[in-house]
């Protein structure tokens, strides 16, 4: 890749990016409630005097990746929109610096 030269960019991908973004959030959501059901199934592992207590790590430790996941794909969807922002921007200005004859 050549940073030197014009960098262009393609609305259509940035838009299939976004609903990428937005697809992979949604089969987070399912991973964590698979992950969350599964537990749950296996509540019977945690016996013993220091049971609840892994338990409930256990579960923080599923919903954190969860939520951590989710911060990751957001940053990621605020990436894509303000690169696309900008793009549109600047064409705007370039285009808004033509005279018509």
């Amino acid at each position: 890749m050549n940073i030197d030269g014009p960098m262009t960019y393609h609305p259509v991908a940035m838009a299939d990016m976004s609903t990428t973004i937005t697809a992979l959030g949604r089969e987070l959501d399912d991973i964590g409630q698979r992950a969350v059901h599964l537990l749950q199934q296996s509540a019977d592992y945690f016996q013993g005097p220091s049971g609840a207590t892994n338990y409930a790590q256990a579960m923080k430790l599923v919903t954190d990746c969860i939520d951590e996941g989710h911060q990751i794909l957001t940053n990621q969807g605020q990436v894509v929109t303000n690169v696309a922002d900008n793009f549109v921007h600047h064409d705007m200005v370039v285009g808004n610096g033509f005279q018509s004859i």
